[in-house]
């Protein structure tokens, strides 16, 4: 498969979601590094980056130590100064980062060091901390292939953290605009987040999207990426999502006297969906309700459930809601459509559906979690079209 295409726009400043991130690029007029050769760059290829082959300069060194610039301690904060590399220069090394991403896993295996990776004289180079190095920079550049490119770096008190805006490891970058250009062509994004994890993969988590798109990423970028598709990760060997199911059954709904359910919809916006419920107590007492956090999806009338939610929840335990004689309250949840068995596949299929939310209700004070005999089941019908994120009003 070819790669997907590069978009030539400029590049913006964020890095929790799928905007795109500044990056670092050619040398400043300050060359900290006066012994430094530069390579030639490689040419872009349309092979598959899951292939062994690289289209990169290969080191003509025997020994690491003979390498250009093997060694040579730099200065961090030069290397933050550098400028912005254009996304079409970044992704004219992408064979290369991919050759530089083993050499990471190889220098991890080794001496159980992680470097960071950053584009530097508009080539990607691998980064090790001086002190994790620890004199031990010869024996380092024996274990890689590219020992031309292997630096290290002595870091002020706070300027390693500025890495991360910086784009460490530079093709996050070339990821995120992917991610983008999907979202332009679609009309919403398609990825939740990008995060880069041991050895410079990184991570991609896509919302309500099938394998085929995953199968693009992984096609174009091979070991440097990591997908996950709802809860599940994307394995490209069996073109599917797989995991352990995480689907529940509801609880027996017990038909409580003195409480009424009203007003159920759907609110917010197309993509950020909550189901909203008002719930009265007729009785005589004051009740506690220890609503679900997330709706989930069930087939209409059914016990268990489809769904289950992907993302974080705080550890703190909630503490119950009081509802006095005569009085209503509002309930507010979050709408979950990410599958939750891997088996029915990556998304659900349009048709119509049931939110569900279980309300556990106590006579004294309670906390999430807390058992109990009495349970309201809150359903909403809707309808789940082809395109998830656009739910029917």
């Amino acid at each position: 498969m070819h790669r997907l295409a590069r978009p030539a726009w400029g590049i913006v400043a964020g890095c929790a979601l799928v905007v795109g991130c500044g990056a670092p690029n050619v040398a400043s007029e300050d060359d900290p590094r006066p012994n430094s050769t530069a390579l030639p760059r490689s040419t872009p290829t349309t092979t598959s980056h899951a292939d062994s082959s690289v289209d990169a300069p290969s080191s003509t060194a025997t020994n690491g130590a003979f390498a250009p610039g093997a060694c040579e301690v730099m200065d961090g904060a030069s290397l933050l100064q550098q400028d912005p590399v254009p996304l079409e220069q970044l992704a004219e090394h992408l064979d290369l980062m991919t050759a530089l991403q083993r050499d990471d896993v190889a220098i991890w295996n080794a001496f159980g060091i992680q470097p960071d990776h950053l584009m530097v004289d508009g080539l990607p180079h691998i980064l090790i901390w001086v002190d994790d190095a620890d004199g031990r920079c010869p024996e380092i550049l024996e274990v890689v292939d590219h020992p031309e490119l292997i630096r290290l770096v002595e870091w002020a008190e706070g300027d390693h953290a500025r890495l991360d805006p910086r784009i460490s490891p530079p093709w996050r970058e070339l990821i995120r605009a992917d991610l983008e250009r999907s979202a332009s062509e679609r009309g919403h994004a398609r990825s939740a987040a990008t995060g880069g994890g041991l050895n410079g993969v990184v991570h991609v988590w896509l919302e309500h999207e099938g394998e085929a798109f995953a199968a693009e990423l992984v096609d174009a970028y091979g070991p440097l990426i990591r997908v996950s598709i709802g809860n599940f990760e994307y394995d490209p060997d069996l073109d599917t999502v797989v995991g352990e199911a995480r689907c529940t059954t509801l609880p027996a709904e017990t038909a409580r006297s003195g409480l009424t359910v009203t007003a159920v919809r759907l609110e917010g916006t197309s993509r950020h969906r909550r189901m909203m419920f008002e719930v009265t107590n007729t009785s005589a007492t004051t009740v506690h309700l220890v609503p679900d956090r997330i709706a989930e999806l069930t087939v209409v009338g059914g016990e268990r459930t489809l769904t289950a939610f992907a993302g974080m929840m705080t550890d703190e335990a909630r503490e119950s809601v009081a509802v006095a004689s005569g009085a209503t309250t509002t309930i507010e949840t979050q709408l979950s459509t990410d599958v939750c068995d891997p088996t029915d596949g990556a998304q659900l299929p349009p048709g119509s559906y049931q939110a569900t939310v279980v309300v556990r209700v106590f006579d004294v004070e309670a906390y999430e979690g807390d058992p109990s005999d009495d349970a309201l089941v809150v359903r909403l019908d809707i309808e789940l079209p082809d395109v998830i994120g656009v739910l029917a009003e």
